[in-house]
């Protein structure tokens, strides 16, 4: 009986159980299974060890987010010059209208681009992110206000040196700003 251990069942009475498995239990057991058992047993394993791989590589990978969006094919082509001449990673969207950074550098990249003119020419800041996109088409959203940050800081920066060149005396300095309205209908 050296090969059976005592436990209780439901009821709390006393009765042999099942012996303590050890390795060679456990491959006597593997091979009551039968080979199609095991094999579908190891694809199993294998399926699941290539899920976690998988999962964990995207969670190890860098994000990614929007330089810039709606270039022009000319304007796509000089940022990615510039990236490529930078050693800067990136990702060119399916259409090559959309140039994606790591998250982390995408402030900097923007301001040294805005240095060197580029984009010369879209409409920079206007632009939606795919996020708000699918939230107009899909009805979380049901407008949006798009204000062009660029030419936002480009008149509050006229307007301050028009102000600072004017002296007190010269009073109340006022600008407006265009912005775009987006709908559902009109993305």
């Amino acid at each position: 009986m050296a090969s059976e251990v005592q436990t209780l069942d439901p009821a709390g009475t006393e009765g042999p159980g099942p012996a303590i498995a050890g390795p060679a239990a456990i491959l006597a057991q593997l091979r009551s299974l039968g080979p199609g058992r095991i094999l579908a047993l190891g694809v199993v394993a294998l399926a699941l060890l290539g899920f976690f791989a998988f999962v964990l590589a995207r969670s190890l990978e860098q994000p990614y987010t929007l330089l810039y969006g709606g270039l022009a094919p000319e304007d796509a082509r000089r940022i990615v010059e510039r990236l490529e001449a930078a050693a800067v990673p990136y990702r060119l969207s399916a259409g090559g209208d959309a140039v994606l950074v790591p998250a982390d550098r995408a402030l900097r990249l923007r301001m040294d681009l805005a240095e060197q003119g580029l984009p010369s020419g879209g409409s920079v800041g206007y632009e939606l992110f795919d996020d708000t996109r699918a939230a107009l088409l899909d009805g979380r959203l049901t407008m949006v206000l798009s204000h062009p940050v660029e030419a936002m800081a480009r008149e509050t920066l006229a307007t301050l040196i028009r102000t600072r060149l004017a002296g007190p005396g010269a009073g109340a300095q006022s600008v407006t700003l265009n912005f775009d309205i987006h709908t559902a209908e009109n993305i």
